[in-house]
């Protein structure tokens, strides 16, 4: 027969009380179940754990060397029952969370704000990153969650949609395009490109070939606030997606909808290795709501945008 947790809490209270008695009331048992329990535990051991005389018991030094480990093994219990109430009320657990540039700036913030109100004991960690890194990231469950914007082929995770919408063309306010109700590609033959990555939709529509000087993209940067802001200094115009709108002053920015067509789906990305906790479901569904309510921000202002 082994220690039991039992025996390790008469160990510890015996140790910090000095009595049977103290130890019987504290632990809400009669003083010959203390009794016994310590004996026990001491044939078990083969060790002399008190010295007892005059209703006193004193600890020996290997009851005080054992006081430690009862220490460790009572605190790693009581965190363990604390941890487990806290996944069943949803007031804590941990998430590590990937997303692409233009979600960590504003949105994931605002989740994490709205997450932090209802479960405060929660830890959340969010890394900014290129979507197909944000994916190896999922794949290799070095992150509980990622978020994307675009499709995604990879075995090992599915795509949760949350928000569709279109690429708009971002122009500085007075540029001639802006009496225009659309603006189309052959447009902006001539004007100055302010690119996401020529791997995205429109940077594949705006590389030229060889022979073709009629545009350049001349700036590149993954993150479209930062081509928002490029296009309010007076850079260029972009085609971007128009999520900035929704969290960044749109003063010295005009945006026109951009023909042919370029759509983009937020999507939540979850591994299919892996079961989902109500920690990470309960911050997709704070995403969703942040999004949803960017739809609702793009539809007023004439920009298409559909909540999933």
């Amino acid at each position: 027969m082994r220690a039991t947790f039992r025996h390790i809490q008469f160990l510890k209270t015996a140790v910090e009380t000095g009595s049977i008695t103290q130890t019987a009331k504290e632990l809400n048992v009669s003083q010959p179940a203390v009794s016994h329990a310590l004996r026990e535990l001491e044939a078990q051991l083969g060790l002399t754990l008190f010295v007892r005389s005059a209703g006193r018991i004193r600890p020996t030094a290997e009851a005080l060397a054992l006081r430690e480990d009862a220490d460790r093994v009572l605190g790693a219990a009581a965190g363990f029952a604390i941890h487990a109430e806290e996944l069943r009320t949803q007031a804590g657990g941990n998430i590590d969370v990937a997303a692409i540039p233009v979600l960590s700036l504003a949105t994931m913030p605002a989740a994490v704000g709205l997450l932090k109100a209802e479960m405060p004991f929660s830890s959340i960690a969010i890394r900014s990153m290129t979507t197909d890194d944000v994916i190896k990231q999922v794949v290799t469950e070095r992150a509980h969650l990622g978020f994307v914007a675009r499709p995604v082929q990879e075995a090992g995770v599915s795509l949760e949609p949350l928000m569709e919408t279109d690429f708009c063309c971002f122009l500085p306010e007075g540029h001639p395009l802006t009496t225009r109700e659309f603006v189309r590609n052959e447009d902006l033959d001539h004007e100055t490109i302010i690119a996401i990555g020529t791997v995205n939709p429109p940077g594949i529509a705006f590389r030229p070939d060889g022979n073709d000087h009629r545009r350049a993209i001349t700036v590149e940067t993954n993150n479209a606030f930062t081509a928002a802001e490029m296009v309010r200094r007076g850079v260029g115009v972009a085609v971007i997606d128009p999520l900035p709108l929704c969290d960044y002053p749109a003063e010295g920015i005009a945006v026109r909808p951009f023909v042919p067509s370029f759509s983009l789906t937020v999507s939540a990305v979850h591994s299919l290795q892996r079961p989902h906790s109500k920690l990470e479901r309960a911050f997709v569904e704070k995403v969703r709501s942040i999004l949803h309510n960017y739809a609702d921000i793009l539809n007023e202002r004439g920009i298409f945008a559909r909540k999933r």
